[in-house]
């Protein structure tokens, strides 16, 4: 026994790896531990008190590393190709992939199962060789001795447990006699539940504002409202941090808010936003500004000086209510909301076809002047097929070259999603996966796009992972079985979903309101929160109870006394919803333009499928440059090329400058360019010049010639400036 005690110490001394790994301690925390994510900027990491390690699972304790510390980020080796020949999948979204590029890549070079501690994985993020990314963490860390026992277990690949769900330990705080609270973070696996905020990674979007300690601590520093973001392997918690504003930093005059009148559901619960944080409501706008943003929001016209006399002298108590829905129940209105309605489903003209395109246009109206619903359209739109050239919806599957463009249309513009990521790899943003992406597009691979729409149920789309046929899926819930009726159970599905609802109704407050209550208004994720998700609740809530229709949605905002309030555009509008000043489509704008200055309303771009086509001139505002237009969210009249084109293009000097143009005309008659003037001034804006306006203009007046030809160009010049100015080119 004594020789083979000998000859053991002997192979032992020489072969120090086969030793007996002692078990793996809790370290104390250290500073590089603290050290933010160079990557992202932003993360901060909680490491309360552990247990010592028991078994290492790569996915779920490995996995969260990889993101708490920036490895992933796109910057670094989640990029596209990587970073030094080492590529990770993009936010942790692919295990599997990053598994392999871990043990099994460069030889197996990067783990080192004989000798954990000089493993490549460890003495790069550890800095004992040189790393572009520098130091992680330290040596004797808790991520280093987690990542050392890893692979002392053998560096296996086996799951140890699979996580369900996290949660966190509050989801909203509100500041008051502390500014400080601690969070947690919990995971719940098939196993059970356990403590994870160490393996979280904690981000503050306002590091300004919110400040996050590494053992859990958050501190709020600035009045307002923030979202502290937890991401954890694929989920995503959003924590609600309130600190109310001192009064006394607020100004005096607008705390009268919106006196006593009583307050509809909007109002509620905006009022009781502004209330958390101890804000004064915003001051009503004049009655002026009201009757132009309605005009303009709802029929994309201005009110001509009679009707917005009439509305002024009006003693009718309810006279707003009845302004609306004369507007909603107008053919202005059809007009403009078919045009509302082709832009949030990315309208183009398929191929040359406009005929194709002319009849899912009048298919539209037709159902808006019908009172149709929003669910009853949508589904239509999802299921039909047929002729292209007759009235109906088959037309809107040739607005996708293919089903996986189809998807993603979908997505975007009824769900207010983007799930294009998922073509390639799991989302990095959210929960989509290749499966949810590609089992959606083998829903619309059952079609056959041409002069008519007909069913394949042979169709199919090549999964890229798998190289097979997709199977076909209703993104994050379910497979479906292949038969014939897929995108009847998809629509079916689809309209009945929350999200269905709420995407469709925070565009329509985008509209009205200037921003959406979420934004942008196509990408809901989890890391993209609600400005006020109560609101988006209450807002969801009316537009079901009225029927799915938009009129009485629409009847509840504009009614409302947040809609009827002052621009917002002080810093305080990122905190609570708010009025935010509008600029003009340039659709709507060529047709205020030429409202105003030709007395037409007859030739609407609202009303062109191309306008483009119809106006150079109007393409170029729209970014079209001889193309087809079409195929985007509505865009707006405020880019520096833009304003360069109306400043020196045919826009509106060819308008302007025409001897019918209206401006003259009326010159012709009055002979008195201070009256004409003043007369547009109330036209375009609603309200008379103000007097520093009226002296500008008499003084350059007084020194214009008395020529007809100088008396035209001084109120040529006067037009331009107006129709350029950014308070007519926005609806106030």
């Amino acid at each position: 026994m004594r020789i083979i005690g000998i000859l053991l110490a002997v192979f032992f001394s020489t072969h120090p790896q086969w030793l007996p790994s002692a078990p793996a301690q809790e370290p104390s925390p250290t500073r590089a531990d603290q050290k933010q994510s160079a990557a992202s900027g932003k993360q901060t990491v909680a490491s309360p008190p552990r247990e010592p390690l028991q078994k290492v699972d790569f996915a779920t304790d490995i996995m969260p590393l990889f993101s708490r510390f920036g490895c992933n980020a796109a910057e670094c080796h989640g990029s596209a190709t990587g970073r030094g020949d080492f590529k990770l999948s993009l936010f942790g979204g692919d295990p599997d992939l990053d598994f392999r590029a871990v043990v099994e890549q460069l030889e197996g070079r990067r783990v080192h199962l004989a000798r954990p501690g000089e493993s490549l994985i460890l003495k790069k993020a550890t800095e004992r060789l040189s790393h572009g990314g520098g130091e992680r963490f330290a040596p004797q860390s808790l991520p280093a001795m987690k990542i050392r026992s890893w692979i002392e277990q053998g560096a296996s690949a086996k799951r140890l447990r699979r996580v369900r769900s996290i949660a966190v330990s509050r989801n909203e705080f509100v500041a008051g006699d502390s500014d400080r609270f601690l969070l947690r973070v919990k995971a719940h696996s098939d196993i059970g539940t356990r403590d994870v905020t160490a393996d979280a990674t904690l981000v503050s979007p306002h590091p300004s504002s919110v400040n996050i300690e590494p053992d859990g601590w958050v501190t709020v520093l600035k009045p307002g409202k923030f979202s502290l973001l937890v991401k954890y392997l694929q989920f995503t918690k959003t924590v609600t941090i309130i600190k109310p504003f001192d009064s006394r930093e607020q100004d005096a005059s607008t705390s009268k808010g919106w006196g006593n009148e009583p307050a509809g559901p909007i109002d509620q619960v905006v009022a009781r936003s502004y209330q958390r944080l101890n804000l004064p409501l915003p001051p009503a706008a004049d009655e002026s500004t009201l009757v132009r943003r309605l005009y303009l929001d709802l029929t994309g016209q201005l009110p001509t000086p009679e009707q917005l006399s009439s509305y002024l002298h009006s003693r009718q108590p309810d006279k707003k209510k009845r302004l609306v829905w004369r507007l909603l129940n107008s053919p202005s209105h059809a007009d403009f909301w078919t045009f509302w309605i082709r832009k949030t489903i990315r309208f183009r003209i398929p191929g040359e076809d406009r005929e194709a395109a002319r009849e899912l246009n009048g298919w539209i109206r037709k159902q808006l002047m019908e009172k149709s619903t929003w669910s009853e359209m949508v589904s239509d739109l999802v299921i039909s097929t047929g002729e292209t050239h007759t009235p109906g919806p088959p037309v809107f599957h040739r607005l996708f070259s293919d089903a996986r463009e189809e998807a993603e249309g979908v997505a975007r513009s009824f769900l207010g999603i983007q799930i294009g990521c998922a073509n390639c790899h799991r989302h990095p943003l959210d929960r989509w996966t290749q499966e949810d992406y590609h089992g959606l597009a083998a829903i619309f691979a059952t079609l056959k796009r041409g002069k008519t729409v007909t069913d394949f149920p042979q169709g199919t789309v090549i999964q890229p992972r798998t190289g097979r046929p997709a199977i076909p899926r209703i993104p994050g819930e379910q497979d479906l079985v292949r038969r014939p009726g897929l995108r009847t159970r998809f629509a079916e599905w689809l309209i009945d979903q929350p999200q269905f609802d709420r995407s469709i109704v925070n565009r329509v407050w985008k509209h009205f309101l200037g921003r959406g209550v979420v934004e942008p208004v196509d990408d809901f994720r989890p890391d993209n929160p609600a400005i006020d998700a109560e609101l988006l609740q209450t807002l969801a809530r009316l537009f079901r109870e009225g029927g799915s229709r938009f009129e009485p949605l629409i009847e509840q905002i504009v009614t409302s006394r947040l809609y009827a309030s002052r621009s917002l555009a002080s810093p305080l509008a990122k905190h609570v919803p708010s009025y935010q000043e509008k600029p003009l489509s340039p659709e709507v704008y060529h047709d205020v333009c030429q409202q105003l200055i030709l007395g037409s309303t007859n030739r609407r771009a609202v009303n062109h499928l191309d306008p483009g086509r119809m106006d150079a001139s109007l393409g170029l505002l729209i970014g079209c440059d001889g193309r087809k237009c079409g195929g985007a969210e509505i865009q707006t009249v405020g880019g520096m090329r833009q304003k360069i084109h109306l400043i020196n293009g045919e826009f509106l000097n060819r308008w302007i400058h025409r001897a019918d143009s209206r401006p003259w005309q009326q010159y012709e008659r009055q002979k008195d360019l201070m009256k004409v003037l003043s007369g547009f001034y109330q036209e375009a804006l609603a309200r008379p010049m103000k007097p520093t306006e009226e002296a500008f203009w008499q003084k350059r007046m007084e020194r214009t010639g008395a020529s007809p030809e100088a008396q035209k160009e001084f109120l040529q010049d006067a037009v331009w400036s107006l129709v350029n100015s950014r308070e007519f080119s926005s609806i106030q």
